[in-house]
């Protein structure tokens, strides 16, 4: 590392807006859910709207996009 070189451990990575939506189903006679998480609001909603769910613009939180990658990454078996 140079000397007037910024150490990588103190620059943060800026947070950024997230949307959740929700779908609930039915499959094989269990009740299943899926968890999908957009970036932009436009699309959450477009595809809320294609699932017959219920999504509300202003229900977001904010992350990094190495948490929300590392999260999609994550399979419960």
């Amino acid at each position: 590392m140079k000397a007037l070189q910024r150490p990588d451990y103190l620059s943060k990575t800026p947070e950024q807006k997230f949307w959740k939506v929700q779908v609930e189903y039915v499959f094989n006679k269990e009740r299943c859910c899926s968890v999908h998480i957009f970036d932009c609001p436009v699309k959450a909603a477009g595809f809320a709207t294609g699932k017959n769910t219920v999504f509300d613009p202003k229900d977001f939180f904010y992350s990094t996009v190495e948490k929300m990658k590392r999260k999609r990454g994550v399979k419960h078996f």
